[in-house]
């Protein structure tokens, strides 16, 4: 009988290749490092550890050799692309990773990596390519549950600002998943907040950043002082039952510039 799958959530963690490099005044690889080590202490073992994008705030290739050199010394990592990001660069670097496959089968799960990032633009949309493939690869699952992974939201977040950089086709996006009743849950990242959702049978799930945070319910840009870098973990049954926490680490520990009004 297969075992729960303990997997890991990390997303939009910003990495500049310079020790020092800042997002709007927080230093994000000291961030991302004082998160991972938390991640160690809370949870043990892990099987997986899932990626959802904006990897690299200077998108270059020490910027994604930093993070798999510091991710994978938790779990095999996987990884999919945000607007931040290199795509092409990111899947370069990835030949010698396992990073770079699409469709991970571990156990009773199939993890399938979509790519909602649009060339030199913020907003998301998945293109009907994409929507075809992610289809076949969700109908092949032979039995197994499936997690479907995106950077972009494709449902609202009640924040103004957010809602008009998510997923364009997200209505259309979820619509084409609610025929497969094997698809359990849909994760992002690039909202920099913790969100629970159902669609159908489906669980929605955003998790927070591993640096800066966005103010919920805001109309325009606001960055969230209240709330600290997190990450989440989910834990996985054979049956495809999914339980979930996000965990954060405490936002005084950081300098951010609350000035900010945008990035």
């Amino acid at each position: 009988m297969d075992a729960a799958l303990r997997v890991l959530q990390v997303t939009d963690p910003h990495l500049f290749s310079q020790k020092d490099g800042q997002l709007l005044g927080m230093n994000t690889r000291e961030t991302y490092q004082a998160v991972l080590a938390e991640i160690q202490r809370h949870h043990p073992k892990i099987d997986v550890v899932l990626a959802t994008g904006d990897i690299a705030q200077d998108h270059i290739q020490p910027s994604y050799e930093t993070f798999l050199r510091l991710t994978e010394r938790l779990a095999p990592t996987y990884w999919l692309p945000g607007n931040h990001d290199d795509w092409p660069l990111m899947q370069k670097i990835a030949e010698d990773y396992d990073a770079k496959h699409k469709v991970i089968d571990i156990g009773a799960w199939r993890f399938v990596m979509v790519n909602s990032a649009v060339h030199k633009k913020v907003h998301g949309f998945i293109e009907e390519e994409e929507m075809r493939w992610l289809e076949r690869a969700v109908a092949s699952a032979l039995g197994r549950n499936v997690m479907v992974c995106l950077h972009h939201h494709p449902i609202p977040t009640g924040c103004d600002w957010l809602d008009n950089i998510g997923v364009k086709n997200g209505q259309q996006f979820l619509q084409r998943l609610e025929q497969f009743d094997q698809v359990k849950a849909v994760i992002w990242g690039h909202v920099h907040q913790e969100k629970f959702a159902l669609h159908e049978h489906i669980a929605l799930y955003s998790t927070p950043s591993t640096c800066i945070q966005f103010k919920p319910n805001s109309e325009d840009f606001a960055l969230d002082q209240q709330r600290g870098p997190g990450w989440r973990f989910f834990t996985l049954q054979p049956n495809g039952d999914i339980e979930t926490q996000v965990y954060r680490i405490e936002a005084s520990r950081f300098n951010i510039d609350l000035s900010a009004s945008g990035y």
